[in-house]
């Protein structure tokens, strides 16, 4: 038993939301939709069968996910993505798709399998309430010989407080944003790993300050009770 057909027997025997499309026919139709598929999208089989997945694509789709996925289908490359889709009664919902190349005997792609979960957006307070019981390590938080100093030798996370007002207007946004940027200067190599040496404290700055304007908010809404 080919280890394709027991990813897709598993699928099969479990309440998974996933279909199978066959590559080698046109327009990659959909040859079996799972019933748990049918009733995240609202749709019947005989409504799916034989079509391109597309149909739950719609006005807020994003064509750069679509590429991504596009493109590593074509190369013959597994995919994992979060993408806004449509269900039959218009109903837009955050789709975290995942797409396997399976393989046939000899090795040549013989089908597609989209694994499909529906996933809900995070408010960014209660990002900060879930951060705030994270166990990160007291040394990352509390050890300063990490954080960037000035002249005077005063930290610039003592001299930086959070406002719990920017904490309310997404700070949330700010720190993933800041830590993708970080990353991003550290894979450049465009300093010989001089950038990482930059980049780690602003990350574990951000930490302290998103924990400590978690905590400052949790003990503001215990004091309102």
């Amino acid at each position: 038993m080919s280890p394709c057909y027991q990813t897709v027997k598993a699928l099969a025997g479990s309440q998974a939301n996933f279909i199978l499309t066959n590559p080698n026919l046109p327009d990659c139709p959909i040859i079996f939709a799972s019933q748990g598929f049918l009733e995240l999208t609202g749709y019947e089989g005989k409504d799916v069968i034989g079509r391109n997945c597309r149909f739950l694509q719609g006005p807020g789709t994003d064509e750069e996910t679509l590429s991504i996925v596009r493109n590593s289908v074509e190369a013959g490359r597994d995919a994992s993505v979060c993408i806004l889709n449509y269900k039959k009664d218009g109903t837009p919902f955050w789709n975290q798709l995942s797409i396997g190349v399976l393989l046939d005997a000899h090795g040549q792609v013989a089908n597609h399998v989209a694994v499909m979960y529906e996933v809900n957006p995070m408010a960014p307070a209660v990002f900060h309430r879930l951060l705030h019981r994270v166990p990160l390590p007291e040394s990352l938080l509390n050890d300063d010989s990490s954080s960037e100093s000035d002249g005077d030798g005063t930290s610039n996370h003592r001299r930086d407080p959070v406002e719990r007002s920017e904490v309310a207007a997404g700070s949330f946004n700010h720190s993933c944003a800041g830590g993708i940027s970080s990353r991003s200067s550290t894979a450049g190599g465009d300093g010989g790993g001089s950038g990482a040496g930059v980049a780690a404290p602003r990350v574990v700055d951000r930490l302290r300050r998103t924990r400590a304007a978690a905590a400052a908010i949790s003990n503001g809404n215990g004091g309102n009770k």
